[in-house]
């Protein structure tokens, strides 16, 4: 959704001039928002503060070093409770307020006094703050805030400050001679990394990544290690320079040149273009020579288990009930069952090096040959996972989807179909229910013809295979 304007509420600083932790994650939100064109101006207003004036210089001073340009930048006029005159005057209807968990009560009801007039929506910050300051009065709050009380990040949120990516992203556009790619300056599309588009003097063109959140350290070594480990393929990005061993880690690699092989968002499938035969043929390589280069790939990478399968499953189900706020048909119960009562299958089958993440924004199409890109998810996984991922993304065309099956039997060898066989009934199925999921997800983008033709598929399809309990 799209609003006129995006509310980031000041909550006072510390003695040492630092915001509140939940106030630096209000405005990595927002820009986060900002970056996706969600809304043309982020509006500073306060909530309770006798020096706003200082710390709206000090978020607008934020909001600038992270390439958030003045123009797109509004002071509120001392307050939420004139936050209106504002609204008026740039003649916002639709804001939406990023606030606190611990005060989103309050700051509702004082919405809904004073702006009654305009279509208020709120985005909650998880504020990970100690339960005793979430009852503190306001003058008590106020003063933790100010000792500086209020600063420490729970392990699992600790999230990297965007003002120390943006240090280093500088310093390194300096190191090498970058400057912004203007037609995509930056990425924040996932909400755990940040990606930034550069251009050198020859016109080449180079990505820059992050990880947001520490917890994700792990992971994006893992990538790291993963591409230094296949740096001899030819189907995957080169590394020009890598950061793994200090506190903020970062990766910069060649962009592949070329165009992703579709908008999953708005297709659930592959773009036109990419249905051909020499595209399916491509695919089925570079899945091939991943399958092979276990042996070069390091025990490091994590596998793929039942118990892993199981939560994935379950998390599916329950994401696309909440997020539809009802209860799902009954088929997608049924095919969770099924697999829920077999998912011991999964520890059985043999494991092959999986890219795990082949949605159409990974695969980069350049002069027909097609590259994988984004490979944080990767990891040891059944034989049929890739295959299943692609060929359920083909259910628009089934005839290139059986063509894809058959040319991908072709490359397997004698023992490895018979592990595929074994297995594909059981990952077809999981991809059916991880379909059904992205049609509630993405309801409101999707075209409504594709929305009803992709929820039939994979109803017919869960019918199909339950009711014959025999490979599809």
């Amino acid at each position: 959704m799209k609003y006129d304007a995006i509310v980031v509420l000041s909550f006072g600083l510390s003695k040492f001039n630092t915001f509140p932790i939940f106030t630096e994650e209000s405005m990595a939100k927002a820009y986060s928002l900002f970056r996706h064109r969600r809304a043309p101006f982020l509006i500073i207003s306060d909530f309770f503060s006798s020096n706003f004036d200082y710390e709206a210089d000090k978020m607008k001073s934020y909001l600038n070093f992270i390439e958030i340009p003045n123009k797109n930048i509004l002071k509120g006029d001392k307050g939420i409770l004139n936050l209106a005159k504002v609204l008026e005057k740039k003649k916002c209807k639709h804001i939406l307020i990023i606030i606190p968990d611990f005060k989103e009560k309050e700051i509702r009801k004082i919405a809904k006094k004073t702006l009654n007039n305009y279509d208020v929506y709120f985005s909650i910050v998880i504020s990970n703050i100690n339960e005793r300051y979430k009852r503190y009065s306001l003058n008590k709050l106020s003063l933790a805030i100010r000792e500086g009380k209020i600063n420490k990040q729970h392990k699992i949120f600790q999230r990297y400050s965007l003002k120390e990516i943006y240090k280093k992203k500088n310093l390194l556009y300096q190191k090498f001679g970058f400057t912004d790619f203007k037609k995509q300056k930056v990425d924040f599309w996932s909400g755990r990394f940040i990606t930034f588009f550069a251009i050198d003097i020859h016109k080449k063109i180079y990505i820059l990544k992050f990880p947001l959140f520490k917890k994700d350290r792990k992971m994006f070594r893992r990538e790291i290690s993963l591409m230094e480990d296949l740096k001899k393929e030819d189907f995957l990005p080169k590394i020009i320079d890598k950061e793994m061993d200090k506190e903020l880690i970062w990766l910069l690699y060649a962009l592949v040149p070329g165009k992703p092989a579709g908008k999953f968002s708005k297709e659930l499938s592959f773009s036109k273009f990419c249905f051909n035969d020499n595209f399916i043929d491509d695919c089925i390589a570079n899945m091939r020579k991943m399958r092979e280069s276990k042996k070069i790939v390091k025990t490091r990478h994590y596998k793929m288990d039942s118990k892993k399968y199981s939560n994935k499953l379950s998390n599916l189900i329950s994401e696309a009930e909440k997020v539809g706020k009802k209860q799902l048909p009954k088929k997608l119960y049924q095919a969770e069952n099924f697999l829920q009562k077999n998912i011991k299958i999964f520890d059985k089958d043999k494991v092959v090096f999986s890219h795990n993440d082949l949605h159409p924004g990974n695969l980069i199409i350049n002069n027909h040959k097609v590259f994988f890109i984004d490979f944080e998810h990767a990891c040891l996984n059944n034989i049929a996972f890739d295959f299943c991922f692609f060929y359920v993304l083909l259910w628009l065309k089934p005839r290139l989807q059986q063509r894809f099956y058959n040319k991908f039997w072709e490359s397997l060898e004698e023992k490895d179909r018979r592990e595929f066989e074994f297995i594909f009934l059981y990952s077809y199925l999981y991809f059916l229910v991880w379909l059904f999921f992205f049609t509630v997800l993405w309801k409101q983008s999707i075209k409504p013809v594709v929305y009803k033709k992709a929820r039939q598929y994979v109803f017919d399809e869960i019918t199909r295979i339950l009711d014959n309990k025999k490979q599809p």
